[in-house]
């Protein structure tokens, strides 16, 4: 057994024994499934679903997938835009029937009907093409190394780790022991891109679209190709050189580092879904219309806390913290939002006030309320924040639509402090407080306890779910197992 054990390492196979245990739902999902990879770091388990975005079986396998794990977070490969852009059709039409993206919908649709929460993975697609124009002019960003990896590169941990463990085993080959009798799988496990395609050959489909082109110019070229002409083969290798080139461009900007994104994104939700478990932020989900007759049932009312309390303040999230004293402008044009301010604005101008909130993340997507088109909100933020004083309001139109917008000035004021079962939805679409309190000794208190780490700890396992095309699979994993 001790051999055998070396001589896999010998030939650079990581046996499955040698991994860091991950719970049994993640394991099965990875046997069962070819299209399925996974990192793990410490506590926190990513399950990297490779999928299709054409008709085939992908949405089928997300959800089973999703279904099994039951994560704490899904991921998808999708940008606010295309979100919105994606659920709208998919309102229209069931998920089988969806010519493209079935996958990102089966995601967004299981995750809503489990309560799991849901975040952006992808970035713009303007952020994209930006820089994929502006790294034109640098050498490195033609280089083929990132593409051979996606297809030629095996699966195995880092050498240095096997060679500690390789000398620790044959110092003392009893602690093979446990290992032998315990089967786990590795930290981190890629796609295995061939066994998919064999298992769903419709997944070939986008591929083979993408490099039909490609490949008529290829052989068209070649028929062309004379051996005793130099002059002639010259320019066709070439041609060769500078097609090549060009996909490995594409490649690097469209796939490769959209991977660095996704990976930091899933990082980012793991994060985040540990903050909502140890209670420093608090999740909010809901729905609401997006025309003016939107509706939603608020929550029952606290009974008022100690301290300065002010009822049924209107909350408004900000990616950075709004802070006391200083000043901030605002754009605003969603129908929710300006019905929002055209509420502040009804007051007095001493009570012109609403809240502000840090929001670390935001889902919005397209589903049907009514009858009417609406929108499923899945939004976390702190429980501290910043009533804003309405300083300026001017009233403006959109460029192009004509819409009414406005801008607002605001500055900060007092820190207040919000619980979860203090909070409501307007029937116009945006979160409410019913109890807020306003004291800056309470704020100052949660910031120690926050800073000191002594919020409740999190122990447990947290299971993150990727939902990414076939070719940024194992880079996301890539990228996540190089994460510290």
């Amino acid at each position: 057994g001790t051999i055998s054990f070396c001589a896999l390492f010998a030939i650079g196979i990581t046996p499955p024994a040698l991994a860091l245990s991950i719970p049994q739902s993640v394991a099965n999902a990875i046997k069962s499934y070819p299209c399925v990879g996974h990192a793990t770091r410490g506590n926190t388990h990513f399950v990297v679903i490779g999928t299709s975005h054409s008709r085939c079986q992908s949405a089928k396998e997300v959800r089973q997938v999703i279904e099994e794990v039951q994560p704490d977070g899904v991921v998808v490969e999708l940008d606010p835009e295309r979100v919105i852009r994606l659920t709208k059709e998919g309102t229209r039409s069931p998920n089988e029937e969806q010519l493209f993206g079935a996958d990102f919908l089966a995601a967004i649709d299981t995750a809503q009907e489990k309560d799991i929460p849901l975040f952006i993975g992808d970035e713009y697609q303007k952020e994209t093409t930006a820089r994929l124009i502006g790294t034109v002019l640098e050498p490195a960003s033609y280089g083929p190394g990132r593409l051979l990896k996606t297809f030629f590169s095996s699966n195995k941990d880092s050498s240095s780790c096997r060679v500690d463990l390789i000398r620790t085993f044959i110092a003392d080959p009893m602690k093979l022991a446990p290992l032998l009798i315990t089967a786990l799988p590795p930290s981190f496990c890629r796609v295995d891109l061939i066994r998919t395609f064999l298992a769903d050959p419709m997944k070939l489909a986008p591929l083979l679209i993408t490099a039909l082109p490609p490949l008529v110019l290829l052989l068209t070229t070649a028929q062309s190709y004379h051996i005793n002409d130099f002059g002639t083969n010259t320019s066709i290798a070439l041609s060769l050189l500078l097609s090549f080139m060009a996909t490995c461009k594409v490649f690097n900007n469209l796939i490769a580092d959209r991977d660095d994104t996704l990976a930091s994104n899933a990082n980012r939700a793991a994060r985040v879904v540990s903050s909502v478990k140890s209670k420093e932020m608090i999740r909010a989900r809901w729905t609401f219309t997006v025309n003016d007759e939107a509706a939603a049932k608020p929550n029952s009312d606290l009974d008022p806390n100690d301290g300065t309390v002010i009822r049924q303040t209107p909350l408004f999230t900000l990616k950075t913290p709004l802070e006391t004293g200083k000043v901030r402008n605002l754009n605003l044009f969603e129908p929710r939002w300006l019905k929002m301010i055209d509420g502040v604005m009804a007051q007095p101008a001493e009570s012109q006030l609403f809240g502000c909130v840090t929001c670390s993340n935001k889902f919005y997507s397209a589903i049907d309320v009514n009858g009417s088109e609406g929108r499923y909100a899945d939004v976390i933020f702190g429980r501290r924040g910043t009533l804003a004083q309405l300083t300026q309001l001017v009233e403006g139109q959109r460029p192009v639509s004509g819409d009414r917008k406005v801008s607002a000035r605001i500055e900060g004021r007092d820190s207040f402090v919000v619980e979860e079962e203090a909070l409501s939805v307007s029937k116009e679409g945006y979160l409410v407080a019913s109890d807020i309190i306003c004291d800056d000794n309470i704020c100052v208190e949660i910031e120690q306890y926050e800073r000191d780490g002594e919020c409740e700890k999190v122990s447990d396992d947290i299971k993150i779910v990727i939902v990414v095309g076939l070719l940024h699979a194992n880079g996301v994993i890539d990228g996540l197992s190089r994460t510290k």
